[in-house]
């Protein structure tokens, strides 16, 4: 996640995650540099965003916080996402998803808070997709079992590959139409951490609304 002075973000702006959303969904579909008029059109159609030149200021903050790199192409730049972009944009997200009140402020703290602990939960459900590829190798063989076999490898794959970026473990040449995927992995985690049911079954013991307190709290006193 960018840095900026005591971990927040270097610039920040309304547009900025909804900028780097539409360079994660292009890039993704194009599988080449995104042009901005290309994103532009996106915030508008995904995002209901017509204001005139919140592209541009989406793009520098953006920019300013490493969630995309400008490309040259021709004459004209082109933007492609950095994994941390497509971290930081998923975990943004993946809370609106739960919740719409987060005090702008403390949307660094929080993003942090939740990447590490969203981060582990990817790996420990990476590994438990490997024990189950593992036990699932030594049944019979047959159509089913294979195709079953197959998906479960492309969850494991993604959840390994989401646990790395979530972790900050450098991934070397993933194919462009996987970015996407990793954002959206990690705005279903987000969701699955609130509301995924007690080992026991029984329900999560405090209001939702309550614990986003208890950590926007602990976020307005933390200095990183």
């Amino acid at each position: 996640m960018g840095a900026g002075k005591e971990g927040g973000f270097i610039r920040y702006s309304k547009y900025m995650f909804p900028f780097v959303d539409c360079v994660i969904r292009l890039y993704s579909e194009l599988g080449k540099p995104v042009p901005i008029s290309d994103v532009e059109d996106c915030m508008r159609d995904i995002h209901a965003l017509r204001s005139t030149g919140g592209q541009y200021e989406g793009r520098d903050a953006a920019l300013d916080n490493g969630f995309v790199i400008g490309v040259p192409v021709g004459r004209r730049t082109r933007y492609v996402p950095t994994m941390e972009g497509v971290v930081s944009t998923g975990l943004y997200f993946g809370l609106l998803n739960v919740t719409n009140d987060i005090p702008v402020g403390n949307i660094p703290c929080l993003l942090k808070l939740l990447r590490i602990n969203l981060g582990l939960n990817r790996l420990w459900f990476a590994f438990t997709m490997l024990w189950l590829k593992n036990q699932a190798a030594q049944a019979p063989s047959n159509t089913d079992n294979l195709a079953k076999e197959m998906e479960r490898l492309h969850i494991y794959f993604m959840n390994f590959v989401t646990a790395k970026a979530l972790l900050g473990i450098e991934i070397r040449d993933l194919n462009p139409m996987y970015y996407k995927l990793v954002m959206d992995t990690i705005k279903g985690g987000i969701v699955s951490l609130f509301k995924a049911p007690l080992p026991s079954g029984g329900k999560i013991p405090i209001d939702l609304n309550f614990y986003l307190k208890l950590i926007t709290k602990a976020c307005g006193t933390i200095r990183w």
